[in-house]
């Protein structure tokens, strides 16, 4: 039982640390899928800016340039370094919505799981994915 508690405590000094530095989009997939470390009144509604990815990272790294309570796709891009296009792929066009499926049913599993894929595959393979699931799959 001891290594167990051991672990989980490791575990959250690591969290806190990779949360503390500059933002990542790895840093952000990672707090997507992990709940725990959200702030305690954050709740998701991917419909709105504050409470979608955008906000999450507001609210995880207040200090750069994060205008309000939501940042700007110009602020994203230049905090972690992407395209316009691979910006709006990851924040407004995320592996499940859009055409296909309510907002209200995006979950921060399939936007971290779109990041996750930028990071392996590169930008072009996320925005043919997005093209494909929006457009080639309604034929």
């Amino acid at each position: 039982m001891t290594a167990t508690v051991v672990r989980q405590f490791d575990r959250q000094v690591q969290d806190i640390v990779r949360l503390a530095q500059k933002p990542t989009l790895q840093a952000l997939a990672y707090a997507l899928r992990h709940r725990d470390v959200w702030p305690d009144d954050f709740t998701w509604n991917y419909s709105r800016t504050d409470c979608c990815a955008m906000g999450l990272a507001a609210r995880l790294w207040p200090i750069y340039c994060f205008s309000g309570m939501a940042p700007t796709i110009g602020e994203l891009q230049k905090v972690f370094n992407l395209s316009t296009m691979a910006a709006c792929v990851i924040f407004f066009g995320s592996e499940q919505h859009s055409l296909l499926f309510k907002r209200q049913e995006t979950t921060p599993d399939m936007v971290a799981n779109v990041i996750d894929h930028y990071l392996a595959r590169g930008e072009l393979a996320i925005i043919l994915r997005f093209f494909y699931r929006n457009f080639l799959q309604l034929r």
